[in-house]
């Protein structure tokens, strides 16, 4: 866990710091706590909460705001999703072609334009005309896990937050400040 949440504080402060002046509630936490101080807010220690006001004094956020994002990021984050997104991927690649135009399928779905993505382990669509997330919930396991596959081909697949809004910010996602304001 040590070696992800390293590399996912390097790659926040470098991100929040090429596309400033944008910001993220996320990116401003990690890029100035330290990796001790959140392996002791991942931990769980009593004392968690005393460093959490001090960051949030620090950088401006309500208390509410930076327990949050700690407590998404230490929860979510910090998983390991590779053999879920990797199983996706193959169970796509290997379906019946008949099945496989998902794409179609997702934006059928939807009135707007959208980008769809997995975030973790879910599939969300960001709705930029409406600047909202939403999850997308296919109760159909077979449709769901090809739409999982078909995300991870397309290299819409995150493991973490930050690696969303990296992908974001570098390939320019429509409106991708409004995204960066939701996390």
């Amino acid at each position: 866990m040590n070696n992800r949440m390293t590399e996912l504080v390097a790659l926040a402060r470098e991100l929040r710091s090429l596309a400033m002046p944008t910001r993220a509630a996320l990116l401003d936490i990690l890029a100035v706590a330290n990796t001790d101080l959140l392996a002791t807010c991942c931990s769980g220690e009593a004392s968690q909460e005393h460093h959490l006001r001090i960051l949030g004094d620090e950088l401006g956020y309500p208390h509410r705001v930076v327990t949050e994002v700690v407590s998404r990021f230490c929860r979510l984050d910090l998983t390991d999703y590779s053999l879920k997104h990797e199983d996706a991927r193959i169970y796509y690649v290997s379906a019946d072609p008949l099945t496989s135009d998902i794409s179609a399928w997702l934006q059928g779905q939807y009135q707007s334009h959208a980008i769809h993505f997995v975030l973790h382990n879910m599939i969300f669509r960001w709705a930029y005309a409406e600047s909202a997330v939403y999850g997308v919930g296919i109760e159909n396991n077979t449709i769901n896990k090809l739409c999982k596959g078909y995300l991870v081909h397309s290299n819409l697949a995150f493991g973490s937050t930050v690696e969303l809004l990296h992908h974001s910010f570098l390939l320019t996602w429509p409106e991708w400040k409004s995204l960066w304001k939701l996390y």
